[in-house]
Order: structure tokens, then sequence, then C-alpha cells
């Protein structure tokens, strides 16, 4: 629990030294719950730059379900363009509704999803 506290005061701080510490505690083998704050730490302190891209879109592999949804809802919340291939493979093809739900809500986020053919057909209420 302190490490998820120390993780969200370095995220509200807004510190980029911060970064890499919360990349260490996003990763396979630490607590759950952690790992959720970390990877929003991370995201938030990455400012849209390459590597955290990187790192969130790999995340969208991760074997732990709501690490998963988190890694997606950063990538629609931040606007990463560069997700929308990666977050469209899983709004089409995820087992897991609510994991798909997220990124059909993500690849909304991101705008234009629709119109560039990215969400399936069973989502355009999802952009006005």
């Amino acid at each position: 629990m302190i490490r998820r506290y120390a993780l969200s005061g370095l995220r509200d701080l807004g510190d980029k030294r911060g970064w890499d510490i919360a990349v260490r505690w996003s990763r396979y083998g630490n607590p759950t719950q952690t790992r959720i704050v970390a990877v929003e730490a991370f995201s938030r302190l990455g400012g849209r730059d390459e590597k955290t891209a990187d790192l969130l879109i790999a995340l969208l592999e991760d074997q732990n379900l709501f690490v998963r949804e988190r890694a997606i809802r950063e990538l629609g919340e931040g606007g990463y363009q560069k997700a929308r291939a990666a977050l469209a493979r899983i709004a089409d093809t995820e087992a897991q509704s609510s994991t798909r739900r997220a990124a059909q809500a993500a690849l909304a986020r991101l705008g234009g999803a629709t119109r560039a053919g990215l969400l399936p057909a069973s989502v355009p209420s999802l952009v006005p």
C-alpha cells in the first residue's frame, strides 16, 4: 500500500525523475495494484514521448487483465496515436468484454477511429 501512495505522489508531483521508478514497479512480478498505479504514473510522467508509448503498447500483451486495461486507458487518455492499430486489434479480437470496451473507448478518445476504419462495425456509437 505504501508503494502505491508513493507512486501516486510521484505522479502528482510531476517530477520526471519518477518515471524510471514507476516503470520498474510496472513490471510483471510486482503486486497487481502497485503495477496499475505505476502504469498510470509513468504514463503521466512520460508526457507522450516515444518510450512511454512503446512501454504502454507492450503492456497490451501483459498476462494481467487489470494491467492491460490500465495501459489501454492510458493510451487513450494520453492521446497516443501510435497505438491505434494495437487498440483496434484488441477491440476486435479480445475475449474479455471489459477489455474490448476499454479499447473501443480508447480508440474513440483518440478521435476519428471509425473514419479510419479502425473500429469494428459494432461500435460506431462511441464516436459522435
